[in-house]
């Protein structure tokens, strides 16, 4: 399906994949090796730095390469509007948009085998939580992980990443985080504890305003909502 994204009265046209989890095959070693120098030797061209994330990076650190079943490879940004100009340099050189979640993640395909998301590490607006959180994927993550930027060798290259990577990982994953597990066997929230029980509370309480009003109007509400903060 073709679908057009915009950021910052920018547009791109792309075509989209749906991307399930479920009927994803698990990336080799090899294909995930390659589109992570791919991506990240790309961004290096244009000046946009990338930064190891979530399965990769706990990889990197803890098996010294990628996890046995991975179905992708992580990395993150800061600079989404530098990002979205280059999309049409990136497609042009192999890496083509799959997905877009514009202030979230941006997915890529190499080739048939592989595919590759890159985060987005941004300020939070309008928050309270914006004084000590950064927003990743949408995720609320302490800002002290990203004060400062470290490096990591992998894979016989120099990959970018936070300065205490084990800090990062122990934050995500909790205090297990260097015993192997099955990934699918638990599920990780990736953000500050206060952040997702409100945002759990708030779920609930839309879940039941639209069982009072109807999801119509509830969606009517909303959008008028929108449009008043504009």
């Amino acid at each position: 399906m073709i679908k057009e994204v915009s950021l910052n009265n920018k547009k791109f046209s792309y075509y989209e994949e749906h991307l399930d989890i479920k009927e994803l095959d698990p990336i080799s070693p090899s294909d995930a090796e390659e589109i992570l120098i791919k991506t990240t030797d790309l961004l290096d061209n244009v000046g946009i730095d990338s930064y190891l994330a979530f399965g990769t990076l706990l990889g990197a650190v803890r098996e010294k390469d990628f996890i046995k079943g991975d179905l992708d490879v992580d990395i993150y940004v800061k600079d989404e509007d530098k990002l979205f100009t280059k999309l049409a340099y990136l497609e042009q050189n192999g890496l083509k948009l799959i997905s877009a979640r514009v202030h979230r993640c941006y997915s890529f395909r190499l080739n048939n085998k592989c595919y590759i998301d890159v985060y987005i590490l941004r300020s939070i607006q309008n928050s309270l939580w914006g004084i000590y959180c950064y927003s990743l994927e949408g995720l609320y993550v302490p800002k002290k992980y990203f004060k400062e930027e470290g490096q990591i060798e992998f894979k016989n290259r120099i990959f970018k990443c936070a300065a205490n990577p084990i800090k990062l990982l122990r934050f995500w994953y909790g205090s297990t985080w260097n015993i192997p597990i099955d990934k699918f066997d638990k599920e990780y929230y990736y953000e500050v504890k206060s952040h997702y029980y409100f945002r759990k509370f708030t779920d609930k309480i839309k879940i039941l305003s639209k069982s009072i009003i109807g999801t119509k109007n509830y969606n009517k509400i909303k959008y008028y909502l929108n449009r008043s903060k504009k």
